[in-house]
């Protein structure tokens, strides 16, 4: 399977990052702890309080990477979720008819647990972002930011119960894996919305229920960055289980719309982004007198543009497919990176 966001694999520098809010966001990136943490498929799991999901709309996404999928019937790898008796709203791969390297969004509607089902099926060793959403009337499933599968369904989301990282009511469906940036929210994502924030919203987001960036680092809880009392409690795990290893893409600075800053000093700016033309203006500050090198990449990965520049000031051309662009500036010394949006 295509990874979408294997375009960011250049930059393996220290995790610097922007808050992103859905919409919008303020520019200003920071130094920050970048860690995930690691399962081991029977002992080690995250218990994070009760969560109410029995609401009209909700959305479920993160990051996994799974080291070993399931052998043994049900061949259930659990991502996170609620199963409470009937009452579900789970991100999981596989099930006992299914492909264990199929991703699957569970969750109970009324009274009737509904599955959907991914197409794609997933590697071991790759990092997915992957999401559910349901809208009160349809159960979306995304990987890597697409659109994989959906199904129609109508009524109110029927889930409250003890939220879990890395696996669900036993033992046996535990993750053999990693988890990083996993997110709980009482409405439904949009596709652009899950495509452009992948690895950073502000806690205060509309609808952000429930927030674990696993970036601690250490010690044996994860705090729930929205406040309302998610905290997670690590069972059975150990420092040894934060890992340093995250999604590539997380690992670079990416920005707001409006542009990017790199503390040490290296500024990229798209004027009028997004771009509905196939030329976007780009000013470059910072750069301290060195030339800087800009690249235009797009979701798979392929540079579609790069051109060398010792000035402030260039005119990028941008592709006539619309969708999400990644513009990066290097210097010898900086690098730093902002989305470009194409009408």
């Amino acid at each position: 399977m295509k990874q979408l966001y294997s375009f960011l694999r250049s930059s393996r520098r220290s995790a610097l990052g922007l808050l992103l809010a859905l919409g919008g966001g303020t520019l200003g990136a920071h130094a920050q702890t970048n860690s995930s943490l690691l399962f081991n498929g029977s002992t080690k799991y995250v218990q994070a309080n009760t969560v109410t999901l029995n609401t009209s709309a909700l959305s479920l996404e993160g990051w996994v990477k799974v080291t070993a999928f399931k052998t043994a019937f049900p061949y259930i790898t659990s991502i996170m979720g609620i199963e409470d008796g009937n009452a579900a709203a789970m991100l999981r791969f596989g099930d006992a008819t299914i492909p264990a390297g199929k991703l699957q969004f569970v969750l109970t509607v009324g009274t009737v647990q509904y599955k959907v089902t991914s197409n794609a099926t997933c590697t071991a060793n790759t990092w997915y972002h992957v999401a559910g959403t349901f809208d009160g009337t349809a159960m979306k499933l995304y990987i890597n930011g697409a659109l994989d599968n959906s199904t129609a369904v109508t009524g109110t989301a029927a889930a409250t119960g003890v939220f879990y990282l890395g696996r669900n009511y036993e033992a046996l469906r535990t993750l053999n894996g990693s988890l990083d940036e996993l997110r709980v929210w009482t409405r439904a994502l949009t596709a652009a919305e899950i495509l452009a924030n992948p690895c950073q919203v502000s806690p205060t987001a509309t609808g952000l229920e429930a927030y674990w960036r696993l970036n601690e680092g250490t010690g044996l809880t994860t705090q729930d960055l929205t406040g309302k009392g998610h905290t997670g409690t690590l069972v059975g795990m150990a420092a040894t289980d934060w890992s340093t290893n995250v999604p590539t893409q997380c690992l670079v600075p990416t920005a707001t719309l409006a542009g990017a800053t790199l503390p040490n000093g290296l500024q990229v700016q798209v004027l009028g982004n997004p771009v509905a033309g196939r030329q976007a203006e780009v000013e470059i500050d910072g750069a301290q007198g060195q030339p800087v090198v800009l690249t235009l990449c797009n979701l798979l990965g392929a540079e579609v543009w790069q051109q060398r520049l010792s000035g402030t000031r260039a005119s990028v051309a941008v592709p006539a497919a619309a969708g999400l662009y990644v513009l990066r500036a290097s210097t010898p010394n900086q690098t730093t990176s902002v989305k470009l949006v194409r009408q």
